[in-house]
């Protein structure tokens, strides 16, 4: 059990770092933001979830204190949207910055 546990914990942060490395490289201008940089700047900002019946908004709260990360953050994210994310249920995913 304990082997199994390890094998899909090891899979989510495979995964996990390989959207960051994606990020980074496909949103992120500068693309030399380590990634802990990017997980203290961007992981760790509140937010809220909005869905309707065609979409789920992803609303991230700006942090006051750090302006550049925050400009950094709104370009990738206007990237992100430029991908026109559909899930399974086909709802489409918009990111912003509030």
């Amino acid at each position: 059990m304990d082997v199994e546990l390890d094998q899909l914990m090891t899979s989510f942060r495979m995964s996990f770092v390989n959207l960051c490395s994606f990020f980074l490289a496909h949103c992120i201008k500068d693309g030399k933001m380590g990634l802990q940089t990017l997980i203290q700047s961007f992981f760790m900002l509140g937010g809220s979830v909005t869905e309707t019946t065609s979409e789920r908004v992803i609303t991230l709260n700006r942090n006051p204190k750090e302006p550049d990360m925050m400009g950094k953050l709104a370009l990738g994210l206007d990237v992100l949207n430029s991908f026109n994310i559909i899930n399974i249920d086909e709802k489409k995913y918009l990111f912003q910055l509030m």
